[in-house]
């Protein structure tokens, strides 16, 4: 019985253990799977917001170095094209191409045709069809796309005259998508120890063990809403506090890794200044390839190295010279370098934020030299001084203070090219940057460098000069006025001394524009104006230049259209012998007709066309019509009259002028000898031997050579006598007033016994009286023309005109007065 009741006993206290342990276990067991799922909710929200945050912060620096590099390429293709360099524009695409992640990069100009791909072999100036550009250029500003594969950016580019252009660079978001990729592998590691930690812990159920659950808690929280600077030490010997130590370790690798580190090496290693990161000791740690390549070491070479032992002790005496460098002013000095010995360095360092270490960058100043400052003046050249307005116009705008632009452009200054060479011009740019840095003042101008005033040149004989803090628009007119006194001296040259003056425009911040570009824009618009005008003399930007500036742009839109759909045509003037009064020839005359501009002027038209280059086609066009015409009047019986044709020095300086002429003519088998070739003194002596050449070799098949427009540019008798000429026009100024004016009649009878003196026969132009005309025939002229005979005909009006007046050739004319036979030299190339 007692055995019976001992095991009954038993029995019954292992049922109740058996019960009380299920009751715990099943207790322990339910609060395991709420502090379970509590946990893994919350590493799920970690990996969600961690993968959202580092997701978009990646996308961002995609973005922004996408707009950072297309708003540079931006810039320098603005400068680029304003210069006429697209082989520069295109190598510069080419090693943008090259720069990791960019798939492509091209720049089309403001009717959105391409201009360059960096030689990726598409097709130039086919239309390119981009929304995105095309909001870029109605925007103004810079835009970015971003989809599943790639970003892309646009920048316009300010082409000048109101057109916008744009830059568009493609990205790869592959190595975005690596990133996010070993993101998400993290997180699911993150969320298997928060899972193994959750099961581990809730068997435990230990309320100091709850606190520290509690705290990790908490940790995972801040994690989850981007806080990964904050952790949190947890005191217990479990696995909860290797679980923090752990999770600590995990939020610095995550803090470290919201930049790729690839990504900052990349951008250190591409640097163009050479950069060195200088430990508390004063050793090298960090070197990139542009350090290597300044001091001639490799880069592990320069490790642990010194930085004083880098640095002329000559220039830099003492250790505190470095230090007060840092975080100041960059320091002009020497250093050491493996190849070259020493050399000019600019030095500038900055401390990291933990100071425990100093980055320095190290400028060559010789390379800055040829980057930023001119080789014939050593003044600033364009790139810096467009950096300096843009420095000096952020002042303005912070001061709220006058800024003056001045555009200076000389005078004359190719004429002095022409005559004595470019090394007399260079000579005088020099002797006209000297005097006029004497000239300002320092409070005038914006200072640089060493107290220097900013005087730059942007190119040929054109400087640029700023002038800040001003109090009112009158101080800029003053400066203005004594730049014109300074530059109305001579300039020695040697033996020689030239006269050049200027003309000056001036533009005024924030009256005339709040952006630099407008600004320069502007006060060249004046300058222009000013030059125009009579030239010497200053004049400050008005509104109604920016219409006179478009409606010149306009003009030479629609200039270029006409001369692709042959929208232009050739009148012809009569050409008349005095003695006879016959029609002996023609000369054409361009005139242009436009649908909506009306009539246009050819003294509108004709230098718009030869400063954008199109008088080319235009004079050859000519040329051909003219041979063509002679076809014409040949067959209907005029197979005696000659065409004119006026050739401009920039047609006249080309390889294939002669060759194009003597096609021209074969093509339409004309007549050699029935086609006279114009040209003006200024166009003939720009290159001597070179016009002398080719006036020969047309000469040589019988093509007649005349010198145009003669009087208002040397006139020269040494000139005369080595041009290859057949007739010499007097410009219509000397034929006005001389019947009449003693003064005007001598000069006009020097002229005719210059012409003579070489054998030139002599043809007036602008014959307008009776008066004019009797005088002519006293002094000997041989021909003339004018309204007095009549204005320019159209070409289907002249055979009418002609029989009408009975002034053909062969109709019978009293008998001329006899000419004397001339004789004169010509002068082989």
């Amino acid at each position: 019985m007692i055995k019976r009741n001992g095991t009954t006993t038993t029995r019954l206290r292992f049922g109740v253990r058996r019960v009380w342990r299920a009751a715990t276990h099943g207790l322990a067991r339910r609060f395991g799977i709420v502090q379970t799922l509590t946990i893994v909710g919350t590493a799920l929200a970690l990996g969600i917001g961690t993968n959202a945050l580092v997701g978009a912060q990646v996308r961002g620096e995609i973005e922004d170095r996408a707009l950072t590099m297309a708003n540079a390429q931006a810039r320098l293709a603005g400068v680029q094209l304003a210069d006429y360099r697209l082989e520069d524009l295109a190598m510069g695409l080419a090693d943008l191409g090259n720069v990791r992640g960019v798939t492509s990069a091209i720049v089309v100009d403001g009717q959105g045709l391409l201009l360059s791909d960096g030689n990726a072999g598409g097709a130039l100036f086919v239309p390119i069809e981009d929304p995105l550009i095309d909001a870029a250029k109605e925007a103004r500003s810079s835009l970015v796309r971003l989809d599943d594969t790639s970003v892309t950016a646009v920048a316009p580019v300010f082409l000048g005259g109101g057109d916008i252009g744009a830059v568009r660079l493609e990205l790869s978001l592959a190595s975005m998508y690596e990133q996010l990729a070993r993101l998400r592998r993290q997180t699911v590691i993150i969320a298997a120890v928060f899972a193994a930690a959750g099961l581990l812990a809730t068997a435990l159920l230990l309320k100091r063990t709850r606190r520290s659950l509690d705290a990790l808690l908490d940790m995972t929280q801040l994690a989850s809403d981007g806080e990964f600077g904050r952790t949190q030490v947890i005191r217990s010997n479990d696995e909860i506090q290797h679980l923090a130590v752990s999770f600590n370790r995990m939020l610095l690798r995550l803090r470290r890794s919201t930049v790729s580190r690839d990504h900052v090496n990349h951008i250190i290693q591409s640097m163009s200044e050479a950069l060195l990161v200088v430990d508390a000791n004063g050793r090298i740690t960090l070197a990139n390839r542009a350090a290597s390549r300044l001091f001639g070491h490799t880069e592990t070479g320069l490790y642990q190295k010194r930085l004083r032992k880098l640095v002329c002790r000559e220039t830099t005496p003492n250790d505190q010279t470095l230090t007060d460098s840092i975080g100041g002013a960059p320091l002009e000095t020497r250093v050491v370098t493996k190849r070259e010995g020493r050399i000019p360095v600019l030095l500038s360092a900055s401390k990291l934020p933990d100071g425990q270490a100093t980055v320095w960058l190290a400028q060559d100043l010789r390379v800055r030299k040829l980057a930023y400052f001119d080789s014939v003046t050593d003044l600033p050249n364009r790139v810096q001084f467009r950096q300096e307005l843009s420095r000096a116009v952020i002042e303005a705008q912070r001061e709220r203070s006058k800024l003056a632009v001045f555009f200076v452009d000389l005078d004359h200054f190719k004429m002095i090219n022409d005559s004595y060479g470019h090394d007399v011009g260079d000579r005088l740019l020099r002797n006209v940057a000297e005097r006029l840095q004497g000239t300002l003042r320092g409070d005038d101008v914006l200072g640089w460098g060493d107290g220097n005033p900013l005087l730059a040149r942007l190119g040929g004989d054109e400087f640029t000069i700023v002038c800040r803090q001003l109090a009112t628009t009158s101080e800029a007119a003053r400066i203005a006025e004594r730049l014109l006194e300074a530059l109305r001296e001579p300039f020695n040259l040697g033996e020689r001394q030239a006269l050049v003056g200027a003309s000056i425009g001036i533009a005024l911040f924030p009256d005339h524009g709040t952006e630099p570009e407008t600004l320069i824009q502007n006060a060249d618009r004046a300058m222009y104006w000013a030059k125009e005008r009579g030239r010497n003399a200053a004049r400050f930007f008005e509104p109604m230049m920016d219409t006179a500036a478009n409606q010149r742009l306009e003009i030479e839109t629609e200039l270029r259209r006409a001369v692709a759909v042959h929208g232009l045509c050739v009148y012809y003037q009569p050409q008349v012998d005095i003695a006879s009064g016959t029609v002996v020839g023609c000369e054409a005359l361009l005139r242009w007709h436009h649908p909506k501009l009306g009539a246009v002027s050819p003294g509108t038209f004709i230098p718009i066309a030869e400063t954008s280059g199109v008088i080319i086609q235009i004079d050859r066009w000519v040329i051909s019509t003219a041979c063509e015409q002679l076809k014409r009047w040949a067959a209907q019986g005029l197979g005696d009259l000659r065409i004119a044709v006026n050739v401009t020095a920039l047609t006249l300086q080309q390889d294939d002028f002669v060759d194009y002429t003597l096609e021209a003519l074969k093509s339409c088998d004309a007549d050699p000898a029935k086609l006279e070739i114009e040209v003006t003194e200024r166009a003939a002596v720009s290159d001597l031997a070179d016009t002398v050449r080719k006036l020969n070799a047309l000469r040589a098949i019988g093509v007649q050579v005349a010198i145009d427009d003669f009087g208002t540019g040397y006139s020269s008798l040494s000139y005369l006598k080595q041009l290859p000429a057949d007739r010499l026009k007097i410009d219509r100024s000397f034929v006005q007033d001389a019947h009449r004016n003693g003064t005007d009649r001598v000069v006009f009878k020097a002229i005719v016994d210059m012409a003579k003196a070489v054998g030139m026969e002599i043809l007036a132009e602008g014959v307008e009286t009776r008066e004019q005309l009797a005088f002519l025939g006293e002094q000997g002229c041989h021909e003339y023309q004018g309204f007095f005979m009549s204005p320019a005909i159209a070409p289907d009006d002249v055979m009418p005109w002609l029989l009408e007046r009975e002034l053909l050739p062969d109709t019978p004319q009293p008998e001329p007065a006899p000419r004397k036979k001339r004789q004169r030299a010509t002068v082989d190339a």
